[in-house]
């Protein structure tokens, strides 16, 4: 059966499924070409836009429902929207159709208006009733609207009525998730917009009140709404851009520019002027930059030095304000300011390890030194492994090989494991001592694992069943180290972690093909009781190497009975069963 598309796209179809704000965009996306390779095959169109990156979309009509599907791989398409490459691609098809029905015809084709050129032939007073009629039934519109009708005809602004309008923009009545992000956010850009506009045409001050305000309802607005996109980020970018602009074209008070810019900063919940010290520097000067750093030294008289083992729960005003020191002090190319700053918290081994490394970007290598050894004793109970890397490093450095060495043995000593075996290995073998410290490491590791299993064996309680021991850190070396023999070996063994077994079956594929397929038969159950469509999709990809591997090994008749009794296990899964089924497995 032919389909005929031209029953089911059309341009009022296109902006139907798309709304107003995608449809012009997707208008714009079409006049600028972005649309490549467009094939038509079956009732179903397919081709390339070129976005932020290139995105593959498809419309095609479903030969059972008879209904027009669509598809696009960027985020609002991925989220069952008609997206502007969507519209694009339509568009693009309808013009392509239009064409070819011409030049098949050889006649000279029936004059076919645009919109734009049918509503430059209306009168006046029939353009206005239809620009009311549709501000009548929709409140984003008339807002808009609103916003250009405060462009008063002398030139000035009515900046107080530009203010409500932002405020309807921005404002939420109730909380917005995911699915509607992308229509307030395309609102929001609107209004933005606008506000270019007046800047471009000499408002200056008035923008820069008003990208303030805007900026006032944008945090407000923070609490109601899902952004993993993170749009706002980029709104809210955008108009702290368009302040800024603004802010050098009206030259305001500089004192008073930046109190208000640190008052801002200190305060604002989601960082909004972060680093203004840089990002108006210019706008400042040396005036309002002297003026921005007493108000942050007066503030920061009131902060308390916290040391080694003080519990400090997270300040988000200390925070800030630590923030707006250390990027003053950078700004001066000042050392010693900014590790005073830094050395007012000192309750983290990471807080040493910033000190220590500042000074040794400074050329400063004795106190580098010193700061690390600090940070070593403060916390010898628990050393940081990069703090202790640091400090060894340093020891390398000054030929003091023996004590880099005793060093991370200790760190390794107190919690073996992965990164601290690694930490060890690269130390010893600057001294090529490296077979030596292995050995005697894997020793404590193979000492410490039946010291466990001694007093597991001794414990009674339910404890004793969740505190699984086994020889996961020896297998992870030995896939380090590229030894899977040696790490199958420790495995049957002693045991090891699920992810563990899977690695190992995964490496044993080509050389013990046995080994492997018992692996993935004995671990697919874990997988599939995860129960989720993820843990689903994984397990059939398990399948897949299964059956590969009893066909390897002449095994290939198994296979059905096997997934028989897999399916009989997992029946009630139904979302597992559907993958089964569209594999044609069951």
């Amino acid at each position: 059966m032919k389909i005929d598309l031209n029953a089911y796209i059309s341009e009022f179809t296109l902006r139907r499924l798309a709304g107003s704000q995608s449809y012009r965009l997707g208008v714009e996306y079409f006049h600028d070409s972005r649309v490549r390779s467009l094939r038509e095959k079956s009732g179903s169109i397919t081709a390339s836009v070129v976005g932020a990156e290139k995105y593959r979309v498809q419309i095609k009509v479903d030969k059972t429902s008879m209904e027009l599907e669509f598809s696009c791989s960027c985020p609002v398409g991925l989220d069952g929207k008609f997206c502007k490459h969507l519209v694009a691609t339509g568009l693009y098809w309808l013009d392509k159709q239009q064409k070819e029905s011409t030049r098949q015809t050889g006649k000279r084709a029936a004059v076919h208006l645009t919109v734009p050129e049918w509503l430059a032939r209306q009168k006046k007073s029939v353009l206005v009733d239809l620009i009311l009629e549709h501000a009548d039934d929709d409140d984003d519109f008339w807002n808009w609207l609103e916003m250009h009708a405060s462009l008063n005809d002398d030139g000035s602004i009515d900046v107080d009525r530009l203010k409500k309008c932002l405020s309807n923009v921005i404002f939420m009545d109730d909380f917005i998730d995911y699915h509607d992000s992308y229509d307030y956010f395309c609102r929001v850009e609107n209004a933005l917009d606008i506000l270019e506009n007046l800047l471009e045409n000499g408002h200056a001050a008035e923008v820069m009140e008003l990208a303030e305000h805007a900026l006032t309802n944008v945090e407000l607005a923070m609490h109601s709404l899902s952004d993993p996109g993170g749009y706002m980020d980029d709104i809210v970018s955008g108009l702290i851009d368009i302040h800024h602009r603004a802010c050098r074209k009206a030259r305001p008070n500089r004192k008073e520019m930046a109190r208000k810019l640190f008052e801002w900063e200190l305060g604002s919940e989601h960082d909004i002027f972060s680093g203004a010290a840089d990002t108006y520097a210019d706008v400042l000067g040396d005036e309002g930059l002297v003026e921005y750093r007493r108000l942050a030294e007066k503030a920061w008289t009131g902060v308390k030095p916290l040391g080694p083992g003080e519990k400090a729960q997270f300040d988000s005003y200390r925070y800030r304000l630590r923030s707006i020191m250390e990027t003053l002090a950078r700004r001066e190319g000042n050392i010693d300011f900014l590790a005073e700053i830094k050395k007012s918290d000192l309750t983290r081994p990471v807080c040493f390890l910033e000190i220590a490394q500042l000074y040794q970007e400074a050329g400063r290598d004795d106190e580098a030194l010193a700061w690390a050894e600090r940070g070593i004793r403060a916390f010898e109970k628990n050393p940081d492994v990069q703090l202790v890397d640091f400090l060894a490093d340093a020891y390398h450095r000054q030929g003091f090989h023996e004590k880099a060495l005793s060093l991370i043995w200790l760190s390794f000593t107190l919690s073996p494991g992965l990164s601290r075996y690694l930490s060890l290995k690269k130390h010893a073998r600057r001294s090529g001592a490296w077979p030596e410290w292995r050995d005697k490491a894997i020793a404590l590791i193979r000492e410490r694992l039946e010291h466990k299993k001694l007093t597991q064996n001794r414990s009674r309680g339910p404890m004793r069943l969740y505190n699984r021991i086994d020889h996961s850190l020896l297998v992870q070396i030995h896939l380090e180290e590229n030894d899977v023999d040696s790490a199958w070996e420790e495995a049957k063994s002693g045991g090891c972690s699920d992810p563990l077994w899977m690695q190992l079956a995964l490496r044993l594929e080509k050389s013990h093909p046995e080994e492997s397929l018992k692996v993935y038969q004995q671990q697919i159950g874990a997988v599939i009781n995860r129960k989720n469509n993820d843990a689903y999709q994984e397990a059939v990809r398990l399948l897949v190497r299964i059956r590969d591997l009893m066909t390897r090994l002449g095994k290939e008749e198994d296979f059905t009975p096997y997934l028989k009794q897999l399916g009989a296990e997992h029946s009630r899964k139904r979302n597992f069963m559907k993958l089964l089924e569209k594999k044609r497995w069951i």
